[in-house]
């Protein structure tokens, strides 16, 4: 088999050492195939991007503008709840998402402890607080 100059030279300088037998360690056990294989697999230089990836998939809402005449509906029956002895109402409002622009509609069922009609808040039962603003739907759940 003809070899090339390169070769040749190679086969010269390290030509002694093919044939010794694989050193191993008198100290150190041998390393397991998975210990092996980690050393070699990529770093994570990305670390993060499946994160941000996921985020930008995420899907929010964009917050409703009501009309003028929804905005009385919820009004009148938020009044309605107030005059009633049971409280109870179902609210369905958007909250903001922290991370990006829009947010998610959620809905509510409990009963309200106070309004504040200065902060425009609902504070129910639960110490759930609603900023009035934020509402796109509320409906009494009294027995009356």
């Amino acid at each position: 088999m003809a070899e090339t100059r390169e070769e040749l030279e190679a086969l010269k300088i390290y030509g002694k050492y093919i044939d010794m037998p694989h050193h191993t360690s008198s100290k150190h056990p041998p390393m397991s195939l998975q210990m092996r294989a980690a050393q070699f697999a990529p770093f994570a230089a990305l670390t993060g991007y499946e994160d941000k990836v996921r985020e930008r998939a995420r899907i929010v809402d964009s917050r409703i503008e009501l009309t003028d005449d929804e905005l009385a509906l919820i009004d009148l029956n938020l009044k309605k709840v107030l005059s009633s002895r049971d409280r109870r109402v179902e609210i369905c409002y958007f909250v903001e998402d922290a991370l990006k622009e829009g947010g998610a509609y959620i809905t509510v069922e409990g009963a309200i402890r106070r309004v504040d009609q200065i902060k425009r808040e609902i504070l129910l039962e639960d110490r759930s607080l609603i900023h009035m603003d934020d509402i796109l739907k509320l409906e009494s759940k009294s027995e009356d």
